[in-house]
């Protein structure tokens, strides 16, 4: 055995652990019997061990201190850390905020100490950093006022941002916003500094971002940002996510013939609808008392081969428990893809 084959190894143990079956500890094994073999490991082999800690992270199988057990083991082999490194680190830190096991402040000790290692951190530093916030602001512990001190950072460090660093924050804020803890007025104040910095460049993970916080928020003005938002992306650019988060919208609105005609507006343009997006209409239906509607779209479903889901059930029960269905029969999808649309579903 040589570097290329443990290291191989610990790429096919990062692998596993991505779905659950390998931890640290098998990462750990690895490394101990390259060493019981004489063989030396390189930076790669150790990057790949930390990426299997952060995976494991985000299983709730590792922590911050696993993943300094990882530096120490390469810094034990005469190995130097790199920002490479270090940023896998702080993905670490963003895996395990993700369980509200690491903090944010965890996460800029993490960014100190690659600056003391005579390091500079990048914008991937940065964006990492960016992600534990988004994954605290889930628990509260983090929000849109310490993403733009993040921003801050970045700028004091002469550190370039990037649209991806704007989407992180957009999905700062709508965590944020799911707790009450920020609204679309900061989502638009988001898109206004990138306007300011000439970055606003209409892309899929950013507006799918923006349109997430826009379904927290679920106001009048939430809608009104989204549709503006919605109309200036190319279809080519909108996925099964963002029509997902549109219908969902619209549902919160009580608009189920919005959402329907969202759904019907995805499937003209070449992209057919997922379980997702059939449950969001469904629930948009049954949130605006139109749950007669559901049989059909559950027929639309069915031969569209979207796999019912917990979901799909859930909104059935409860259809059924409101003696919702008064629906005669099935129609077939096409009778309802126009936006005349609405008068061929049942009005109520």
């Amino acid at each position: 055995p040589n570097t290329v084959s443990f290291s191989t190894l610990m790429l096919l143990c990062a692998r596993a652990a991505s779905v659950g079956r390998a931890t640290p500890r098998d990462g750990l094994m690895v490394v101990e019997r390259m060493e019981e073999s004489g063989v030396k490991g390189n930076e790669f082999m150790y990057n790949t061990y930390m990426d299997l800690v952060a995976k494991s992270a985000a299983t709730g199988k590792a922590s911050m201190g696993d993943g300094y057990a990882v530096l120490h083991k390469l810094r034990s082999a005469g190995i130097t850390a790199s920002v490479v490194t270090y940023n896998s680190l702080l993905d670490v830190c963003a895996r395990a905020a993700s369980n509200d096991r690491a903090t944010l402040h965890e996460g800029y000790q993490v960014i100190s100490a690659m600056k003391k290692a005579g390091l500079r951190p990048d914008t991937i530093t940065f964006n990492t950093l960016m992600d534990v916030c988004a994954k605290q602001a889930v628990f509260s512990n983090a929000g849109v006022e310490e993403g733009l001190l993040i921003l801050e950072a970045m700028k004091e460090e002469m550190v370039p941002r990037d649209v991806l660093t704007y989407s992180i924050l957009l999905d700062v804020c709508a965590k944020a916003t799911e707790n009450g803890d920020a609204s679309i007025q900061d989502a638009d104040s988001i898109l206004d500094r990138m306007r300011e910095e000439r970055m606003l460049n209409i892309d899929t993970v950013l507006c799918n971002s923006f349109l997430e916080c826009a379904k927290a928020d679920g106001s009048e003005d939430a809608l009104l940002s989204a549709q503006h938002l919605y109309n200036r992306m190319h279809p080519k650019q909108r996925d099964a996510y963002t029509y997902t988060r549109m219908i969902s919208l619209l549902g919160k609105m009580r608009d189920w013939k919005g959402a329907l005609r969202i759904l019907a507006e995805a499937r003209d343009h070449g992209l057919k609808p997922t379980t997702y997006m059939y449950n969001a209409a469904m629930q948009a239906c049954a949130l605006s008392n139109r749950s007669e509607n559901i049989p059909i779209l559950l027929d639309s479903m069915r031969k569209d081969g979207a796999r019912s889901d917990a979901v799909t059930r859930d909104i059935v029960k409860n259809m059924h428990s409101k003696g919702a269905q008064r629906s005669k029969g099935p129609r077939p999808w096409r009778d309802a893809s126009d936006s005349a649309d609405a008068g061929r579903w049942h009005d109520g």
